[in-house]
């Protein structure tokens, strides 16, 4: 875990964060980092695709208890059982943890990939023809919405956590879709040599060791070059970043799981002046420079005023003191940004957040210092792939390596 750290010290304060499934290499995950510090949590997610699920999650979580993790049930539903199904439910999985972690206070979630999952991982993407990007696999650690995911067993095979296991006498449960040859995953674990695993695991290594060579450099250029502007855009206010690092920024705009190719990003920058895509717009503007920022034709329809669900993706009420909410929604401010504050680009004005009443503007985010209109105020916190602090600007290092840079 030195390779993640430093951590915090081993308290109540500061809870880790643990997915398991009840299977061989989770359960090991949470013997392994119960051993290593006191204060973790684990998340079990009863999925519901199996009668013996909710069995199974009891039983997982009798067994954490026996060797002193205390564990949480929870419970997905709705999952429809296509072919796509195991990517559904993964993401239907990782939307509950994260959300789990929040509650409970972790700023770390430990999950069980291992070194047959890595080589599976690039045996996939090798067959689809990906790039060196993903040709270097999972990486160790990453930046999920609120929290860091961390993945100390890639070095890990797979016969040595059910060793370690075997050895204690800790039972775990199998599933049987690990045998189900109807999932591409299961097909490549079946069908891989050996020597087939061991050429991928090196080749993984070596388009990792280039990842983790490109982030500490992006790193560097974050820290001089690129602005973070709590109203949620980013500013190049001398020069644009390379297209990779402009790639990540994009993500974090738009709210999308994934990157935009680099080869895509780097047309776009061939064009004469803004550009589009994603629904994030690159635009020039004075005296700001450049900035990358919520397009705002693309912005999400309004919602209930609630504070648990994320208008646009991108926002959640945090506070709304003096202010009724009820038969309140959220939707973009538009052009009734017009009237009040000057603080940011109207580009920026126009895609943010704003209480409205019966198609009346109640209440404007107080992002921004208000220098006209007779409105009140409300709060909003940045709730998309990274989140904005109060005040007026900050730098924020996107991949908190916690080598370079800083962890905000």
């Amino acid at each position: 875990m030195d390779a993640f750290g430093p951590f915090p010290p081993d308290c109540p304060d500061y809870t880790v964060g643990l997915a398991i499934s009840g299977g061989a290499d989770s359960l090991a995950l949470a013997w392994l980092a119960r051993g290593w510090r006191r204060h973790v949590v684990a998340f079990v997610v009863d999925h519901g695709l199996r009668e013996s699920a909710a069995d199974e999650a009891r039983q997982t979580i009798r067994t954490l208890a026996s060797f002193g993790v205390s564990a949480h049930l929870l419970t997905l539903q709705g999952l429809r059982r296509d072919a796509r199904l195991q990517e559904a439910a993964r993401s239907a999985r990782y939307a509950a943890l994260i959300e789990a972690c929040v509650s409970f206070g972790c700023l770390d979630l430990m999950v069980a990939h291992h070194a047959d999952d890595q080589i599976e991982t690039v045996a996939m993407r090798s067959a689809a023809a990906s790039g060196p990007a993903g040709l270097a696999g999972m990486a160790a650690s990453r930046e999920l919405s609120g929290i860091r995911l961390l993945r100390p067993l890639l070095c890990v095979r797979r016969d040595r956590l059910r060793a370690t296991l075997d050895a204690h006498g800790i039972r775990w449960i199998e599933d049987p879709s690990n045998d189900n040859r109807r999932f591409e995953r299961v097909r490549f674990r079946q069908d891989l040599s050996d020597a087939d695993g061991l050429k991928l695991w090196t080749q993984a290594n070596a388009f990792g060791g280039l990842r983790d060579e490109r982030a500490a450099s992006q790193v560097r250029v974050l820290v001089t070059d690129v602005l973070w502007h709590p109203s949620g855009f980013f500013i190049f206010p001398q020069k644009l970043p390379p297209a990779d690092l402009l790639a990540t920024l994009w993500r974090v705009i738009s709210g999308r799981a994934y990157v935009p190719g680099v080869d895509v990003i780097q047309k776009l920058l061939e064009g004469p002046g803004a550009v589009t895509l994603h629904g994030v717009l690159l635009t020039r503007t004075s005296p700001w420079g450049w900035i990358l920022v919520r397009e705002p034709a693309a912005v999400g329809k309004s919602i209930r005023a609630t504070s648990d669900g994320a208008w646009d993706g991108r926002w959640r009420l945090a506070h709304a003191a003096g202010t009724s909410i009820e038969g309140c929604t959220i939707a973009a401010i538009g052009t009734a940004a017009a009237a009040w504050a000057r603080d940011v680009p109207g580009v920026v004005r126009r895609s943010l957040p704003a209480l409205w009443r019966d198609g009346r503007l109640e209440a404007i985010p107080d992002i921004c210092r208000l220098r006209g209109g007779n409105f009140r105020r409300v709060s909003f916190q940045w709730s998309g792939s990274h989140r904005a602090s109060e005040g007026s600007f900050w730098r924020h290092d996107p991949f908190s390596t916690g080598k370079c840079g800083w962890r905000l």
